[in-house]
């Protein structure tokens, strides 16, 4: 085998294991586990609560959205939580949406991740 072959293979190979372990330290999403090692996370089994206002009305989630959307929100995903509020704002223009996230992990302990009851449709982010 030749040297630029050898180096070639195990850099290829130290990508492969590096670019996962950014999961765990550079995440903007702790419930985002697409490019992790999923057996290995227990954020997976983390089962999440979205609950959003329109006004003060809460939003019945399965006459708004599709159940895949649903259960990706159940599991906390921040990028589809905020496009269901961005689509609740649309929905609604001029209406404050809220959101209120309670999440409970494999322990039994009950999170509240970063999202908060601000209106969303001026803030645009989790």
């Amino acid at each position: 085998m030749t040297r630029r072959a050898f180096v070639f293979i195990h850099v290829y190979l130290a990508l492969q294991i590096a670019l996962p372990l950014t999961y765990y330290f550079a995440r903007r999403d702790k419930y985002d586990e697409r490019f992790a090692w999923r057996m290995f996370s227990a954020e997976r089994m983390a089962v999440c609560r979205p609950l959003f206002k329109v006004g003060d009305t809460p939003v019945a989630l399965g006459k708004e959205f599709h159940e895949g959307w649903i259960s990706v929100a159940r599991r906390g995903r921040r990028d589809v939580l905020e496009a269901m509020a961005a689509r609740l704002c649309d929905k609604n223009p001029g209406q404050p949406v809220t959101l209120e996230l309670t999440c409970k992990t494999v322990d039994n302990k009950v999170e509240t991740p970063s999202a908060g009851l601000w209106n969303l449709c001026d803030r645009g982010h989790i």
